[in-house]
Formats: C-alpha cells, structure tokens, sequence
C-alpha cells in the first residue's frame, strides 16, 4: 500500500495505448484542439499488420481478449505530456498501471491515488464520470457498483483508514466500470457480487396523492443534510436519498415511486427516532407508502485477492 498512485490515460488509436504518469492530454486531434507539447500518436496501422511500439518495431499492445481489455504498453517517464488541470503524480510513486475498459474515443483519464490532506472531500457521479476526494474504499465501492452502503460489506483490511482521490472520465464508456477495475488492480481486493435475501423497505406513490418531493427547480444546487432531528435533500437524485434513508435505516431503500429527475424534500424527526418512527415520519411527511419486506437484493463483498 505505501505510496500507492495510478494515474493513467489512455488514447485509442486504433488499438494502440499510451499510458503517462502526469495525466496529460496524449495521442491526435481531441474535439478539434490540437494537445499542445503532448507527444504524437502512433499512426494507425494497415489492416493485418500488428501496431508499432515506440522503439525496435515491437508490437504495442495485445489485441483485446474476450473481455474487451487491451493492457497498457510498458510507461516511458521521458515522455511529458500537455499540461492537465488535474494534479500532477510524482514520478516515484507510480506503482501499477490499470488495463482500462477499451472506449472508442480518443481520450479517457484514470487516475487513482491516496487523498491528501489539503483536498476538499467530494462525491460525484455522472454517466460520463466518476469524480472523488477524500472517499474511504466503501464509498469508492459504491460509487463503481451503484449499490447503497448497506449493500457492500468490506472484509479487506489492506485499505482501512485510508482515503482515496479519483479520476475517471469518458466519453462512450463506463468509468464505473473503470473504477471497478482500478479498484481491484490497484489495491489487490476483489469485489464478489451475490444475491442474497434481506430486509428492504420499498417507498411507493400514494394512489390519488401527490408525494412531497418536488422537482427542483432549473440552478438549484445539490445540498444535504442528515442529523437527529432532520433529514432533507435538494437537486438530489432518488437513487441518492434511498441511500441516505437506508444509511440511517440500516436496510436497503427502494425507490418505486416513479418520480425520476432531481428533487427537493425534507423529513422532520421525532426526538430518538427508531426505525419505525422514521417509516412513520417518511410516509407522513412525504405522503408516499412505505412498505418494510424481504427481497432478493445484490450485494458486494470486498476481500483481499488473497483470500479464498
């Protein structure tokens, strides 16, 4: 784990990957600006002839296997590229590459390294983009799986305590996919998914009623807020506030509402609150049906690569 850092990006040009330490911008033409002092791209190669590497006329890279996964070729440090607005990786402590999901783009980024004190915390989540600061492996997990905190049951030891910064960006990909993969390279774990039967609580529309989470208006900017006496959200998406009811009530939440976009909506707590007195305030409050059971659910175990 000492000095652990990935930092990787990566450009498809026909099948070739350049992999750099710092996170520049590398290869040709992205959305019509030209990378500045990146170096030049190899060229595409003819059909049937294998992709040149940067020195001796050895082939740059495997094709990609079964798993759509083309390995990075060997880091030459002497390559600076471009400037790049995320921070740079010191040299010395790159340890592992990462064998990114192949995206037909010309330009996705990687990078996975521990936090630093001075970093803002942050979560964010897009189609496009997995963007973090400050995040224990659990919240990383659930960022890559799409899966609420009391889906995932950490089991490694090797990253307890530690807080992580992540970068991943693409155009036509999966950066959860790409966090996956990092996750499991980089900090030598495996996340298992497996479905197993536990308790739920499924939030439903009130026939003939219209719940209590408006959509919010266009600028309004994401805020939450979750204590003893209040849980509230704005411009927040439903998939994120069943994650903090289920945080606070130690089961997963089901959203069957309908409601889709980002919503605004706040519950008033009654003074030590148990989880029926939250159920009660949540279906009152929010006039929605609220329904506890037991379902099939997936869940995710991280464990050391090791472990058998």
């Amino acid at each position: 784990m000492g000095g652990l850092t990935l930092w990787a990006v990566v450009g498809v040009v026909g099948l070739g990957v350049v992999v750099s330490q710092t996170g520049g911008q590398t290869g040709g033409q992205t959305g019509g600006q030209q990378p500045g002092k990146a170096p030049t791209a190899p060229a595409a190669q003819p059909a049937g002839q294998p992709a040149k590497g940067p020195a001796g006329g050895q082939p740059g890279g495997k094709q990609p296997g079964g798993d759509g996964m083309v390995p990075p070729p060997p880091l030459d440090p002497s390559r600076a590229p471009a400037p790049n607005p995320l921070p740079a990786v010191p040299a010395g402590e790159l340890r592992m590459t990462v064998n990114v999901p192949v995206v037909e783009e010309p330009l996705a980024q990687a990078l996975l390294r521990r936090s630093t004190s001075e970093e803002t915390p942050e979560m964010a989540v897009t189609p496009r983009s997995v963007t973090a600061a400050g995040a224990s492996l659990a919240s990383l997990v659930e960022a890559a799986t799409g899966l609420p905190a009391s889906a995932i049951s950490i089991e490694s030891t090797r990253a307890a305590g530690e807080r992580f910064t992540a970068r991943f960006s693409t155009r036509t990909g999966d950066p959860r996919r790409m966090l996956w993969v990092a996750l499991e390279e980089t900090l030598e774990v495996r996340l298992i998914s497996e479905k197993v039967k536990q308790q739920v609580v499924v939030l439903k529309a009130k026939r003939g009623e219209t719940p209590a989470l408006a959509a919010s208006p266009a600028g309004q900017r994401f805020a939450k807020r979750s204590s003893d006496k209040v849980l509230s959200g704005r411009a927040m998406p439903m998939s994120q506030m069943t994650a903090m009811l289920g945080e606070r009530l130690g089961v997963s939440v089901i959203d069957e509402t309908g409601l889709t976009g980002l919503r605004d909506w706040a519950v008033n707590l009654p003074a030590d609150a148990d989880r029926d007195a939250v159920l009660v305030a949540v279906a009152e409050q929010l006039r929605l049906e609220v329904q506890p059971g037991t379902r099939e659910q997936v869940r995710v175990r991280v464990v050391d690569r090791a472990a058998k």
